[in-house]
């Protein structure tokens, strides 16, 4: 899994999902989660969010958030659009299969 390869915990890959209710993420880690999740739902940051991101980044830093998470999003899309085979380890896990499953009831 690419969160544990880059060295993210066991814990804060597990609790992902629920990243809001979990105690594993400091305060600077809430944030990138928001505004990632934001990015990918809404599109448009409304500036409130940008001024608590500039509180800790640079605009280059933001700049660099915001084109990994439309990299992520489009390589995202690619793979469900081709239905990329996954490996065993991914595949396996419930949400993973979850996921799939509703994808190939189409």
């Amino acid at each position: 899994m690419l969160g544990r390869g880059i060295g993210l915990s066991k814990d804060k890959v597990d609790h992902l999902r629920h990243w809001r209710e979990s105690t594993v993420y400091t305060d600077i880690e809430r944030l990138v989660l928001e505004y990632t999740e934001r990015l990918a739902t809404e599109v448009r940051i409304e500036d409130e969010l940008y001024d608590r991101l500039r509180e800790h980044f640079t605009p280059r830093q933001i700049l660099v958030l915001c084109t990994t998470v439309g990299v992520a999003g489009m390589i995202n899309r690619i793979h469900g659009t081709f239905k990329t085979e996954l490996e065993e380890f991914t595949s396996s896990r419930p949400r993973v299969q979850e996921s799939l499953d509703k994808l190939l009831e189409k």
